[in-house]
């Protein structure tokens, strides 16, 4: 059975297909694994940051402009964590469509890989009656001819 039949080729570039989209998902996870590793350290750093510059206060003898000074960092860094996280909820969008489409895909796939399948069973079975009708009639030319002799 080396040719392949329309369906067949429909069912190979559906694989195609479906395996692409899988590739897509498995690196959109990552990037979206990384954006989260980025978000938790961005965090961290503000949260620890925060928390010394608010332990160390005016108290212990810093100058108003250090204070303002570490104000405005804080201030650039929790718009940077602000824009991790917003980076970080696209990717897990873009992951969840990616992964409804190819979900999608899959189902396709696999309906194809059953009608594939259940036609080349059917053709097995025509096959097999085409065979047996002809061992019949091969049969039954020799019955014939047996009973002439």
């Amino acid at each position: 059975m080396g040719k392949h039949t329309q369906l067949e080729l429909i069912r190979d570039l559906a694989q195609s297909r479906e395996h692409e989209l899988a590739t897509e998902v498995g690196e959109l996870q990552r990037l979206k694994s990384s954006a989260e590793v980025a978000l938790n350290r961005l965090d961290t750093y503000l949260s620890e940051y925060t928390a010394s510059a608010t332990s160390d206060g005016l108290g212990t003898g810093r100058q108003v402009t250090q204070v303002e000074n570490e104000r405005r960092f804080v201030k650039r860094l929790s718009l940077a964590v602000e824009q991790q996280r917003v980076r970080t909820r696209q990717f897990s969008d873009r992951v969840n469509s990616k992964l409804q489409t190819w979900q999608r895909e899959r189902a396709q796939l696999m309906a194809l890989e059953r009608a594939v399948t259940q036609r080349r069973q059917l053709s097995g079975q025509l096959q097999a009656r085409r065979e047996q009708t002809e061992s019949d009639a091969v049969t039954g030319r020799r019955m014939a001819l047996k009973n002439r002799s």
